[in-house]
């Protein structure tokens, strides 16, 4: 009766965070849009892989990666990012910037600098065509 519970639970927990992350697409997806992003596809696949967005700014494709945690005992955003990184899989990241200034950026962290400076592959990090000039 235990193992069959234990199996039991796993599978809930398996789908709860299934839905976590149905959930965090949504909203990554809701914030794009108020962003002036026009997404184009949803949980897109192809060769063994899954973009979970693609959308256009402006003439410019973007491939959206959500990954979402409900806690930092899991780690950081840019331990996973990193992790994803050294997985092999990459042979280029490209990260988004909030545009913080650089006292924002020492106060609150910056996901994109640690990554850019801890990454074992390239890091290109661009502004979005909605930042503002600072």
């Amino acid at each position: 009766w235990l193992a069959k519970w234990n199996g039991h639970q796993r599978g809930a927990t398996r789908a709860h965070g299934h839905r976590f992350g149905r959930r965090s697409e949504r909203l990554a997806e809701r914030h794009l849009r108020r962003r002036g992003y026009r997404i184009v596809a949803r949980n897109f696949r192809a060769a063994g892989a899954e973009i979970d967005l693609i959308a256009l700014d402006g003439d410019t494709l973007v491939f959206v990666e959500v990954k979402a945690r409900r806690s930092m005992s899991a780690g950081t955003p840019a331990e996973a990012i990193l992790d994803a990184a050294a997985s092999g899989q990459y042979d280029l990241l490209v990260m988004g910037t909030r545009g913080l200034g650089r006292l924002q950026s020492v106060l609150l962290g910056s996901v994109s600098a640690r990554v850019a400076a801890h990454s074992a592959i390239p890091v290109l990090i661009v502004r979005g065509a909605n930042h503002e000039a600072g």
